[in-house]
């Protein structure tokens, strides 16, 4: 294969991109998002209703008018976990499991990850059949979790499989990731995640080789049973962490985007240690900024793994509103109070207006940037200016997000009531 020379930004254009913003105020101008921008939203469901009935109507329905998005991204949990009730080392687990729910069982939420949490299969096609009927443009990403419940949880990334389990491991998967593509061919969503942070098995040429494969046969229709091939947009979304060896070194790739149709990464890269609230000046600048320990800016480390492919890249972010969240997006809520975060609006809706300040000249540049999908707008709604989640709604952010969306100040965005 010829190598792929990266294509770097002229200094004076990403001086221009990473230009600190005007001062924020009652009313401001506001860019317009270029065409080729989807402003997209991360649609949660990790309740077994959470895409059915009045409550996600109602909110998804506010992800088209309230935060103005164009593309919803449905992300669907499944579970991998032992059988066996007394194992609890669920990393070494090679099965990977639905969590069904019903009325009957599911009458409170409970720390269980094997009932309750995945929505219906009729629940998700009727979900993306309704955003599409709102103009919305649908991208499923079926998303693998790990442990049996709450205690025994683990990051995703940890998972890694030696030669005598791989086959075992992505046997399982496939058979979880069909049951998304067929979904997504039968009701013409627009988008199919294959993967998401699964970095321990994406780190070798064998495990890529696998990937390869499940690429060529979702395309064909194998990997479904029937012959008939998914043709929407296919993408893997990266952690961050795991893209930094490819951006230094371009003539290695360290993933299978070339067989792919978009670059997708979770973006959540460390931004300021301090303070615990940054100004959005401070918070734009960082995004050029190697001073968290990376070889390049993260803007540039996205911008060299475009040229390394030459592919059209979208980014999926998010943030606590919570103070320290800019030093440690990836934390959860409850990691970051117990490091000593406190609920802030700002400390959110900061860091979401950077990423735009920082996004849309580059947009602009070249063509090749597809947006951000910001994390999280949970399906049946959760929020609030008292909530130190991920989530946008009911909060600064979201009124953030609605004015970049719409291009233009208007007192229309405002932030969503949580009222039931």
């Amino acid at each position: 294969m010829r190598p792929v020379r990266p294509r770097l930004l002229p200094p004076l254009l990403l001086v221009l991109a990473l230009a600190v913003p005007a001062p924020a105020g009652a009313a401001r101008s506001i860019t317009p998002l270029p065409p080729t921008w989807r402003e997209g939203l991360n649609v949660t469901a990790f309740w077994w209703q959470d895409l059915s009935g009045p409550r996600f109507r109602t909110w998804l329905g506010r992800a088209r008018s309230s935060a103005r998005a164009r593309e919803v991204t449905f992300v669907i949990p499944w579970f991998q976990y032992f059988s066996d009730r007394n194992r609890s080392d669920h990393l070494n687990a090679t099965e990977i499991h639905r969590s069904p729910g019903d009325a009957r069982t599911c009458r409170r939420i409970g720390s269980s990850f094997t009932r309750c949490k995945t929505p219906s299969d009729a629940a998700v096609a009727a979900a993306v059949r309704r955003a599409r009927s709102l103009g919305l443009r649908v991208v499923l990403r079926p998303q693998l979790e790990v442990g049996r419940n709450a205690r025994t949880a683990t990051e995703r990334d940890l998972v890694q499989k030696g030669p005598g389990e791989k086959r075992a491991w992505f046997d399982s998967y496939k058979r979880f990731l069909s049951t998304y593509a067929r979904i997504a061919r039968d009701t013409g969503a627009e988008g199919l995640v294959i993967g998401t942070g699964l970095s321990g098995m994406t780190d070798s040429e064998d495990d890529r080789a696998e990937w390869r494969a499940i690429i060529a046969e979702l395309r064909s229709g194998a990997l479904m049973g029937d012959g008939r091939g998914y043709r929407g947009e296919l993408t893997y979304t990266a952690a961050w962490d795991s893209i930094v060896e490819d951006a230094k070194d371009p003539e290695q790739h360290l993933f299978f985007w070339d067989a792919l149709d978009l670059v997708s990464i979770s973006a959540e890269f460390p931004l300021l240690a301090e303070p615990p609230d940054p100004t959005i000046g401070a918070l734009t600048a960082a995004w050029a900024s190697s001073t968290t320990g990376l070889p390049a800016g993260p803007a540039q480390l996205v911008r060299n793994i475009q040229a390394e492919y030459d592919k059209p890249v979208g980014l999926s972010l998010g943030y606590l509103s919570r103070t320290g969240t800019a030093a440690f997006p990836e934390k959860s809520d409850f990691d970051q109070q117990q490091a000593g975060g406190v609920v802030r609006e700002s400390a959110q809706a900061r860091p979401v207006r950077a990423a735009f300040d920082v996004w849309t000249p580059i947009a602009y540049d070249g063509g090749w940037f597809r947006g951000i999908s910001w994390n999280e707008w949970p399906a049946s709604g959760r929020g609030g200016v008292k909530d130190g989640s991920f989530s946008v709604q009911g909060k600064a952010a979201e009124v953030e997000i609605c004015l970049r969306h719409a291009g233009v100040f208007t007192p229309r965005c405002r932030r969503s009531s949580l009222r039931r």
